[in-house]
């Protein structure tokens, strides 16, 4: 489901409150709709299959790694693909 105004969407998952911020105030300022999370089990319980563009996923974060959240997702969605 893509918005209306073919905005491109984008998923944040960074752990640190200040990169998380800097991220998502730079990608919107530059014209992209941010979704972003703090939390790795947030960002899962709040995934929208066909709804993003990117995903900007943390590598390290405490409760989950970035690796383990991009399986999880994969499994949610399968369309989504991993470049690193």
């Amino acid at each position: 489901m893509r918005n209306e105004r073919n905005v491109k969407k984008v998923l944040l998952v960074e752990d640190e409150l200040d990169i998380n911020l800097v991220f998502k105030t730079v990608l919107e300022y530059s014209g992209f709709e941010v979704d972003a999370f703090n939390d790795p089990l947030l960002a899962i319980q709040n995934f929208i299959t066909n709804s993003y563009d990117l995903l900007l996923l943390d590598i390290l974060m405490p409760k989950m790694n970035g690796f383990h959240l991009y399986q999880m997702i994969r499994k949610i969605d399968a369309k989504i693909k991993r470049c690193l």
